[in-house]
């Protein structure tokens, strides 16, 4: 009964939030517009200062508004939007989303911090099979949808691929800070890219064992690999991780 009254209050404040600003949310230092088809619990999220607090938390802290930005999962750019507003306007941002429905959302979230034209969404999944495409599973949300994914809710597309080595090279990016949220492929970018471990300052990783074959010990053998490749954890909560360049 409790749960049920909290989830009535928080769903009658986000209405009655909707009914006096519209599609407009505030969210720390940003304003961001969200569609109306977005899910409750982000709008909620929103309104509570609680959407991507560990990511938030580790931007604020630790990333230089002159390093350049490789974010992978943009989502609907609220992320992307907060990054852009802390960065210097010269600085170039990178962000790849592979749902096309929600790429142009993230476009037009940053565009009002981007003054001077140094961001760029790329609608693209990032894959290192062999392909050109790959399939991509919407999901219910703009916060689950990944590759190789099923469910109820979305619907599977087929979308174009792209990898860290061709971000780099097409967009002229050499010494970067990764942003990665891209819910399980992040096993196979740190398994098969080597140009993370040569070119990458900061990396600011969210895990998803919930989608790892062996769980929390893939998880940990990912930590592990990034150690390995001379990096250091500054910070780690609730499974989004902060790593740094040993020296």
């Amino acid at each position: 009964m409790l749960l049920w009254f909290r989830s009535f209050n928080r769903r009658r404040r986000v209405a009655k939030f909707e009914r006096k600003n519209g599609s407009r949310y505030t969210f720390r230092s940003i304003s961001v517009d969200i569609p109306k088809d977005v899910s409750f619990d982000l709008k909620n999220a929103l309104l509570r200062e609680k959407y991507e607090t560990e990511e938030c938390t580790f931007i604020e802290r630790y990333l230089s508004p002159a390093m350049d930005v490789i974010e992978l999962g943009g989502s609907i750019g609220v992320l992307s939007a907060f990054t852009r507003s802390r960065l210097e306007p010269n600085t170039r941002q990178i962000v790849v989303e592979a749902n096309p429905d929600i790429a142009e959302i993230c476009r037009r979230n940053i565009a009002p911090y981007d003054t001077m034209g140094t961001s760029k969404v790329i609608q693209a999944a990032v894959s290192y099979s062999e392909k050109d495409s790959i399939t991509f599973f919407t999901g219910e949300n703009p916060h689950v949808g990944r590759i190789g994914g099923t469910g109820q809710g979305g619907k599977q597309i087929e979308v174009p691929v792209t990898r860290l080595e061709d971000i780099c090279a097409e967009n002229g990016i050499d010494r970067f800070a990764l942003i990665c949220d891209i819910e399980g492929a992040e096993v196979e970018l740190i398994e098969k890219s080597a140009l993370w471990k040569t070119h990458c300052a900061l990396i600011i990783l969210e895990t998803h064992p919930g989608f790892y074959a062996d769980g929390t010990h893939t998880q940990n053998d990912l930590v592990a690999k990034i150690l390995a490749a001379g990096f250091r954890q500054l910070d780690a909560q609730r499974g989004v991780y902060a790593f740094g360049r040993s020296a």
